[in-house]
């Protein structure tokens, strides 16, 4: 016998340790953020979009200039580039839909299924 579970169309979160040192790394850029502005001060928000997606690009400039570590944090640019995009969708996102409710899935899963085999 097997017990029954209700899964079906719900957020795998566990795919995002799939990012292993990523994700390493993406801490390490909030706990010396935590450090520098205080635990959770993001959560605050009310910062306009562009305000994350200007540093976002700030960070990915440095890395592409050769630098991979931001010499204020210490942390990897690219970590801190990840950060600003995540932080923008959970303080001023994060109340969207997960796909575009127009998107057609079925659709979609067909489409790669048949290049993919079982997705």
């Amino acid at each position: 016998m097997v017990a029954l579970r209700y899964n079906v169309g719900k957020t795998k979160l566990s795919k995002v340790f799939e990012f292993g040192p990523g994700l390493h790394m993406l801490i390490k850029v909030m706990e010396q953020g935590a450090t520098k502005y205080l635990d959770g001060n993001w959560l605050k928000g009310g910062k306009p979009d562009g305000e994350y997606l200007d540093s976002a690009m700030r960070h990915i400039e440095a890395f592409m200039s050769g630098e991979f570590y931001d010499p204020d944090i210490g942390a990897a640019h690219l970590a801190s580039a990840a950060w600003n995009l995540l932080a923008v969708l959970c303080v001023n996102h994060g109340q969207m839909d997960l796909l575009d409710p127009d998107f057609d899935q079925v659709g979609f899963v067909e489409k790669y299924a048949d290049l993919n085999g079982d997705l």
